[in-house]
């Protein structure tokens, strides 16, 4: 490590000296680390899942329960997306959304192939927090998945969970 000091003129009254580690100032050498494909899309899954999982909580057994207004599911949202990043921003860059991912392939920031791949992974990661959602809602005969989908899914005439 080096040392530089940057000193004020002499005449002044007062000497201040300054010093500054080179160290601690980056100049673009940062080193980037690629991770396995395979690893990367575990990592787009998995961060899929999460904030998938925490957005269908919220949704479903935040607003049946504690009738939660949307503030809170817009909060819940971001500190989930926030946690995503966190987790596994240095693995795959949590890209998290087949939007962000194609945004990124076009802007050739993710080849292709990693980004079809990515997509895929995020779909079924998904869809594995639906279901894991949908396995872990409370239901009885009196209290059927109706009650909690919900404020959670909009369907249309038959469709429709509410019709």
């Amino acid at each position: 490590m080096d040392w530089y000091t940057d000193s004020v003129p002499r005449g002044s009254a007062a000497v201040k000296t300054r010093t500054v580690m080179n160290d601690c100032i980056t100049r673009g050498a940062e080193k980037t680390v690629s991770y396995p494909l395979a690893l990367r899309i575990a990592s787009e899954f998995a961060s899929s899942l999460v904030v998938c999982f925490a957005i269908y909580a919220v949704s479903t057994l935040g607003t049946a329960m504690y009738g939660v207004n949307m503030a809170f599911v817009a909060v819940a949202t971001g500190l989930a997306y926030m946690t995503a990043a966190v987790v596994f921003g240095r693995v795959s860059g949590a890209q998290t959304n087949p939007a962000v991912t194609l945004a990124a392939m076009l802007m050739g920031r993710t080849r292709i192939v990693d980004g079809v791949s990515y997509i895929v992974a995020q779909l079924v990661g998904a869809l594995g927090a639906g279901a894991l959602i949908v396995k872990l809602l409370p239901t009885s005969s009196p209290l059927t998945a109706t009650i909690w989908l919900t404020p959670a899914v909009h369907g249309f005439d038959d469709g429709s969970v509410s019709y």
